[in-house]
């Protein structure tokens, strides 16, 4: 978890203030957290859990991740690039381990 600002696009989330809040428990960041002051200014008398009004865009996200995307994880270790001076080998090359990775990911899911 950072406190870096982040920044989403939507295109079926509403603009409007009023429609685009939901209310959700959030519980408190730690201390060593670089937003503590901010932090303890909404948390107040230490509270471990407030309810919070949040974006609905950050909320959707939050509630419909999948997972991680473990397909370029796995790219370093299948690796089957040859040397070639035609400027079309690596793109091949690339299309094929993409395909080769994405169906050991499908098989290990079954």
């Amino acid at each position: 978890m950072d406190s870096s600002p982040v920044t989403m696009m939507s295109t079926i989330h509403p603009l409007s203030s009023e429609v685009s809040l939901v209310t959700r428990m959030r519980k408190h960041p730690g201390n060593k957290n670089t937003n503590a002051s901010g932090a303890n200014s909404t948390f107040l008398s230490r509270e471990r859990q407030k309810e919070l009004d949040i974006p609905v865009i950050v909320d959707a996200y939050n509630q419909h991740k999948v997972g991680e995307d473990v397909a370029d994880q796995y790219r370093p270790y299948y690796n089957s690039q040859l040397i070639s001076r035609r400027n079309w080998y690596p793109l091949f090359y690339c299309i094929l381990e993409t395909a080769l990775i994405n169906s050991l990911i499908i098989y290990r899911d079954l």
